[in-house]
């Protein structure tokens, strides 16, 4: 098995960094700005211990697993009296997104060394746009009627 690594600060801010700002809270009311601005202060440990609790006991507090489900109307004259022009999204809490997003980075990193490049459902580089190159070229190669 292979051994656990702990959650750093540097690795919180760099993920920090890469979420949007502007991101709905969810049933925490929470927002990304208080986190960016404690994960940047010297008091960092309650929420690191938190993570790395998390990591360590491989069970995550049924407070962070809350969310709440908001309705998004597909069209800008979507009818407020029909389910069906909207769509529902969950909201999780934000440190539980944080790990989640940590831990998917994770995930990606590792995969490199046990995936081969033509299983690419997980990588980075996964695009409509390879996918579409893969069908152009099977189309146009000598088995046509594989499509």
């Amino acid at each position: 098995m292979a051994q656990l690594q702990i959650i750093t600060v540097d690795k919180v801010v760099r993920k920090l960094s890469t979420l949007k700002r502007i991101s709905a809270a969810g049933p925490d009311e929470i927002f990304y700005n208080p986190w960016i601005l404690l994960f940047d202060s010297e008091n960092t440990t309650p929420p690191l211990d938190l993570l790395n609790r998390i990591i360590c006991e491989r069970t995550v507090m049924d407070c962070l697993k809350l969310a709440k489900t908001i309705l998004l109307p597909k069209t800008e004259t979507a009818n407020p009296t029909n389910i069906d022009y909207f769509r529902p999204i969950s909201i999780s809490n934000t440190l539980y997104r944080i790990l989640t997003g940590l831990l998917a980075a994770r995930i990606q990193r590792e995969s490199r060394s046990i995936f081969k490049k033509s299983q690419r459902s997980f990588r980075r580089c996964d695009r409509c746009l390879l996918n579409t190159g893969d069908l152009i070229q099977t189309k146009s190669g000598k088995n046509k009627k594989t499509l």
